[in-house]
């Protein structure tokens, strides 16, 4: 089973059972309220959806969905679950980070990612990554979901998949650089994102870390990066990756000459190769 199927199975069996399918399914239009700590679209989304429809519910037939998005500003996420609460809708559906405890109206919580769903995430990289022995894995240890079940479900998977589990604590955006640093450095072979919104607000926060050449010296440290966007005088963030020569978009394929220079070359759709000339350190 997929990871898109695995999804597909708990959204739907979890909302079917909140939604007593079959008993009023001919007798209301179901009301949902969802709420995204960042954009109510994606696969995961779309998997949700499809998960209701395989158990009948179609949205604009007989489900209703209200949809509500923070951008990726957490303080907005109490109003706006307090706005879904007054709606009354038979279901809130929400992700990590738990969002509030609205008005005392909630007369349940669940999770969907329990019963397996982390381990299962695990597996799904391993199969992508089959020749994976270190996995490094960014966790906010301030998101409540992700501190309770993390624990309880990786590192059994992680031995079951003969994995050693590299867990790296962010809890704010500054930190996340130096985490994925750390990783590169203790040679990790992918590196597994558990969902919080200061790690994918905005959405090109980490695969824009990604787009850049990591140099490590003889002794496995830290030697430079190349093309990660940081001005060499300033140090600071040079935007757009596409005119911009100190930053990558998409570095895919490397060189080294007789003299040490570098040659970096990006997929993108206009091609760009990048020199980077060698400089002997002062002896």
């Amino acid at each position: 089973m997929d990871s898109r199927a695995f999804i597909v199975s708990v959204a739907g069996a979890f909302l079917a059972a909140s939604l007593n399918v079959g008993a009023q399914r001919t007798e209301k239009v179901a009301h949902i309220g969802l709420l995204c700590s960042t954009r109510c679209d994606g696969p995961y989304i779309d998997a949700l959806r499809d998960g209701l429809r395989s158990a009948g519910w179609v949205e604009g037939r007989n489900l209703q969905i209200e949809y509500r998005a923070a951008g990726g500003q957490t303080d907005r996420l109490p109003a706006l679950a307090q706005e879904l609460v007054e709606l009354k809708p038979d279901l809130i559906v929400t992700g990590s980070p738990q969002p509030s405890r609205a008005g005392g109206n909630v007369t349940g919580v669940a999770t969907v990612v329990m019963g397996g769903f982390i381990g299962k995430t695990l597996e799904v990289l391993k199969q992508t990554v089959p020749k994976a022995t270190r996995i490094a894995a960014l966790l906010n240890p301030t998101n409540e979901v992700s501190r309770e079940n993390f624990p309880l479900e990786a590192p059994p998977a992680a031995r079951q998949l003969g994995v050693q589990l590299q867990v790296l604590e962010v809890s704010a955006p500054e930190g996340i650089e130096r985490a994925i640093d750390a990783a590169v450095q203790a040679k990790a072979d992918a590196l597994r994102v558990v969902g919080d919104a200061i790690f994918h607000n905005p959405a090109q926060r980490i695969p824009d870390l990604a787009a850049r050449v990591t140099i490590i010296d003889p002794d496995d440290k830290l030697a430079a990066h190349l093309g990660d966007g940081k001005d060499p005088d300033t140090k600071k963030d040079k935007p757009d990756n596409k005119t911009n020569p100190a930053l990558f978009a998409a570095p895919h394929a490397m060189c080294v000459d007789s003299h040490g220079d570098l040659y970096v070359v990006e997929w993108v759709d206009f091609g760009r190769p990048r020199k980077f000339k060698h400089t002997p350190h002062p002896a």
